[in-house]
């Protein structure tokens, strides 16, 4: 009997974030920001969490949610001024992290049951693109994911 190959986990988000950022999933729509052409550290495989900047700058991290309007409203309205005035001049690195659940609870989500399941979709991409992540990011923050992610 022969034994058929197993997909992993890796392997779905690797195609999955694929399939986004080519914009094929409804998501992305071409759009251009200091924050999608945000540099990104040079060590950028050695990153647990999506940065940009220079490597060599203070990081400053912003905690969000992909389902948030308050980020939404963070990433779309402020963000940008950051970047232009610190990320592009090699004053400040920022690294994101998205709740996926209540600080200090794993057991309640931060948004809906599906936020671990964005959070994880989201750092596949990461993974597997980092120089496209901040195009995608924003493009996800332009049109926020509704309902569960199943």
């Amino acid at each position: 009997m022969r034994k058929m190959p197993q997909t992993t986990r890796r392997t779905v988000l690797t195609a999955a974030g694929t399939v986004s950022l080519l914009g094929l999933g409804g998501i992305a729509t071409g759009s251009s920001s200091p924050v999608a052409d945000a540099p990104i550290p040079a060590d950028s495989d050695a990153r647990t969490y999506p940065t940009m900047g220079n490597a060599d700058a203070p990081t400053a991290t912003v905690y969000g949610n992909f389902k948030c309007p308050y980020t939404q409203e963070f990433v779309l309205g402020n963000l940008e001024v950051i970047v232009d005035e610190f990320v592009e001049t090699g004053r400040l690195a920022i690294q994101f992290y998205d709740l996926a659940y209540e600080p200090g609870d794993t057991s309640t989500h931060y948004i809906s049951s599906s936020d671990p399941r964005i959070t994880a979709f989201v750092l596949g991409v990461w993974d597997e693109d980092p120089n496209s992540y901040w195009q995608f990011y924003v493009e996800t923050f332009e049109d926020l994911p509704e309902g569960d992610a199943e």
